[in-house]
């Protein structure tokens, strides 16, 4: 028993790895500003900017090279990021930042746009190319009023995350090992709050960073850069998710029975129910019977398996039902009071069902973690 334990721990492990690409196509090992879009942020004390954004929670717009435009919000010089760029290349970065920001959230419910802090400059063994990758990400929020008024960018109040990918990264093809940026603290290991001077949790984590890597050829952290740039999180969050030494020993993914069974020998097959040969009616009492949407046959049948199976797969072409079904099987569950995490890759198949559960009255059953309906004071609230 133990030795399969083992070898589901260990498969998960390495699935879990996986999750984080290790090429250097990843931004967050090997950053580059593109042509088309994200910003460079220049002349900053990243301490003070981290401190304004997400200490203060201000919102900050941005502002051509200095050579440029001498008079833009100089009378608010904190709330303004300068940056390298001409007038007209800080605005088409901007617009076509701010495009793909937003086909983020509503194709897959994800925010990607963060500032980064600090980078890191090292290289591969047997390449001369500086590499260069980001250390701290704060997630943000691009915005503007009307398309007559300057972008503005403000924290998202999503957690501040380290670069988990080089610290994976740097540990397996160096042994060197990166301070974690701990997100329950938000600062670095062993950060303590004796010294509250601003941006000094990021300041303090930087320190730590160099000091991991001091004396290694090639490798240096530059504190000042600051960039605005997409970095996509969603398998750092699965990553993050799989983590065995955030579970209890009862919460082990490994000692999960589904689990078990998806990486091992497999599942047994179920014999036939009798409501898959006999009249449905039989075993749907009206009384007990919560379809909230119409079902017909086979969706019917879908729903008694998932009220009664451990774990089961249904599958349709577009256009079959299976939305209506899902809402069913959601509502069925509800009334039978059972909770229900219901997960897609695509923000459209949360909304079809959220739409479906309002129309039937029964939205405020529904507490939606996605995209900006996931920040911490609108879930608590």
């Amino acid at each position: 028993m133990e030795s399969e334990l083992t070898l589901i721990a260990d498969r998960l492990e390495k699935d879990r790895e996986s999750l984080l690409d290790m090429t250097l196509r990843n931004p967050l090992l090997n950053y580059r500003t593109l042509k088309g879009r994200g910003v460079d942020i220049s002349g900053e004390h990243s301490g003070q900017v981290y401190d304004t954004l997400v200490t203060q929670g201000k919102a900050m717009s941005f502002s051509p090279s200095r050579s440029e435009d001498e008079s833009v919000e100089a009378n608010r010089p904190d709330l303004v990021l300068q940056t390298p760029h001409t007038k007209a290349d800080l605005d088409r970065r901007l617009l076509n930042t701010y495009y793909v920001y937003r086909s983020f959230i509503e194709e897959q419910g994800v925010n990607a746009l963060c500032i980064a802090f600090g980078m890191l400059k090292w290289r591969e063994p047997k390449d001369d190319r500086e590499l260069v990758a980001p250390l701290v990400l704060v997630p943000v929020e691009l915005e503007r009023t009307n398309v007559r008024e300057l972008f503005r960018v403000k924290y998202s109040d999503e957690d501040v995350t380290g670069n988990e990918s080089l610290r994976v990264r740097l540990n397996e093809s160096y042994g060197i090992k990166l301070p974690e940026w701990l997100p329950d603290t938000e600062g670095p290991e062993g950060a303590t709050d004796a010294d509250e001077e601003p941006g000094n949790v990021l300041d303090a984590y930087l320190a730590e960073v160099a000091r991991a890597v001091e004396g290694k050829p090639g490798f240096a952290v530059d504190t000042a850069p600051m960039a605005l740039g997409l970095f996509s999180f969603a398998k750092y969050r699965m990553y993050v998710d799989l983590d065995e030494s955030r579970r209890g020993d009862d919460f082990k993914l490994a000692r999960n029975p589904l689990i078990s069974s998806l990486l091992t020998d497999g599942f047994d097959a179920r014999p036939p129910q009798p409501y898959e040969s006999q009249s449905l009616d039989d075993y749907l009492e009206p009384a007990t019977t919560f379809h909230v949407v119409d079902a017909d046959g086979s969706q019917s049948t879908a729903i008694l398996d998932a009220a009664s199976s451990p774990a089961l797969v249904i599958q349709g072409p577009p256009g079959t039902g299976k939305s209506q079904t899902i809402t069913n099987i959601i509502a069925d569950a509800v009334a039978h009071k059972r909770t229900v995490l219901f997960v897609a890759e695509k923000l459209a198949a949360l909304e079809v069902v959220k739409r479906r559960m309002d129309q039937c009255g029964l939205g405020q059953l529904c507490l939606e973690l996605h995209s900006n309906k996931a920040r911490k004071a609108d879930v608590l609230a």
